[in-house]
């Protein structure tokens, strides 16, 4: 370019130079177009990840709603239980107070049924009693007793039915009816059993339940004390 056309341009020269200003300024629009295109891309994308953490936040604080409301559910329905069961062991602590004050009797033997096999002194024999159950006071315990022909009371050994602590067999309770049970039971050797006509009875009582019952004697059930063999 002349210095003539510097000073005064013609207007192609005007045209030349308009062009590059249109061209610069394409250049920054569309680099400024793309900046802006890039960004709301970005953005967009971390918009995305922002939405889909309030999502699985609001998702986990809704699972946890509910678990806590399942937790408050089974709370209820334990406290619910053991209260159930204080109330239940309530009841029971009572009826068992009432049934130790109760001094009505437990057992009542019956007048007939009853039998005691004959034997000689160390030998076994076996003993039947007959009676009705009233109501229930646990295992009972047991004295078996017995007078032999000289008049004087000894003690069955070897009582088949006691355990350890002289405790018999609980039966159920049932007012209607007569029960019945047996078992067997040693004649003492060498404690000065006479031969002849005895009578056998036992005292039933319950003092681990029912305390204040008062112990139950059976009737005389009679049985032949036969002489030992070295007698005879």
């Amino acid at each position: 370019m002349t210095d003539e056309e510097r000073l005064h341009p013609t207007w192609k020269t005007r045209l030349i130079e308009w062009g590059k200003i249109a061209s610069a300024c394409t250049i920054i629009f569309g680099a400024i177009i793309g900046a802006i295109q890039w960004a709301n891309g970005s953005i967009g994308d971390v918009w995305r990840d922002v939405q889909g953490m309030i999502e699985t936040t609001t998702e986990l604080q809704r699972e946890q709603v509910d678990m806590q409301r399942a937790q408050q559910n089974v709370l209820g329905q334990l406290a619910n239980v053991v209260e159930k069961q204080t109330d239940l062991l309530g009841r029971v602590e009572k009826l068992e107070a009432r049934r130790a004050r109760d001094a009505s009797p437990a057992i009542r033997f019956t007048n007939s049924g009853s039998a005691i096999s004959d034997g000689r002194p160390g030998e076994i024999v076996r003993l039947t009693w007959s009676f009705i159950k009233l109501r229930d006071c646990g295992r009972p315990s047991i004295d078996l007793l017995f007078r032999n022909g000289g008049d004087q009371i000894h003690r069955f050994r070897d009582v088949s039915v006691l355990d350890e602590d002289g405790r018999g067999v609980a039966f159920d309770p049932d007012p209607t009816q007569a029960q019945s049970i047996s078992y067997t039971a040693r004649i003492p050797a060498g404690e000065g059993v006479e031969p002849g006509a005895g009578f056998g009875y036992v005292r039933v009582s319950y003092p681990e339940k029912c305390p204040a019952v008062e112990s139950v004697q059976s009737p005389r059930i009679y049985f032949q004390i036969l002489p030992e063999r070295s007698q005879q």
